[in-house]
Order: structure tokens, then sequence, then C-alpha cells
């Protein structure tokens, strides 16, 4: 199987997905999966706006060869997240409203709380609730 082969697959089983279309994509990859995701959303032709993130290149390939065919035929808004993507002033305003928010209570989360004992049944439970070893 060629490469090109495994995205056309990866592509086209995303094409269910985005069909109705995808609000934001965040995106720890890159590579060749960023490119299938971004040409399934420019081959699925709705009328919602996509916020692609760009965050990290866990799948080791830092480049891709990305056609401006798939950006001129979408509304794939391409952005980054990192360091220098927002301004520090409004880094800082929104984790402020975040510690605001959390200290009038408006945030929630919902968790299970395990024993350090229980250690390894929390460390395989679901993710929801939140598992949270409480060390005494």
């Amino acid at each position: 199987m060629t490469a090109d082969n495994g995205q056309n697959r990866f592509e086209n089983a995303l094409m269910s997905v985005v069909a109705e279309g995808v609000d934001v994509v965040l995106d720890y990859l890159w590579g060749d999966s960023a490119l299938a995701i971004m040409s399934a959303l420019a081959r699925a032709h709705t009328d919602r706006t996509t916020r692609f993130v760009s965050i990290g290149t866990s799948s080791g390939q830092e480049n891709i060869h990305l056609p401006s065919s798939i950006l001129r035929s979408s509304t794939i808004e391409l952005v980054g997240s990192g360091d220098k993507s927002v301004s520090k002033a409004d880094m800082l305003s929104a984790v402020k409203g975040v510690f605001d928010m959390a200290a009038e209570g408006k945030l929630k989360i919902a968790i299970k709380e395990f024993a350090l004992e229980d250690i390894e049944v929390a460390w395989n439970a679901p993710l929801t609730p939140r598992p949270v070893v409480k060390v005494q």
C-alpha cells in the first residue's frame, strides 16, 4: 500500500464525519493526517468555516505538501497554537477569566476519586468522570 493510497482511504473515511461541517480541528499530529483532514474538509463543500489549529508534530512530519487548491476550495482557517500565536496580554486575560470562573464555582468537572492503593484501577478507568488519585 502506498502512502497516497492510505491517505486517500483515511480522507474517504473522514467524509461522513465532515459532511455536516466541522467548527474546529485541534491537530497534534500534523503530517499526512493533517493533509487528509484538510482535503476531506475541502471536498465536503459545507458552508461552515473550519478553524484548523496546528498544535504539534507528534507524527514526526514537520513539513507537508499543501496544495493551494485545498485552501481555495474551502473555508478552512489555518492557525497555529504556540508561544507567539496569541499576545501575552490576551493569554493573561484568558487565564484570568478561567481562574475567575473557577473562583465563582462556574467550572464543574465530574471526578471519581481513587485511593492511592487503587492507582492501577484509576489508571485503567474511563476518562469520564475524570479519575483522581487522592494522596493522603
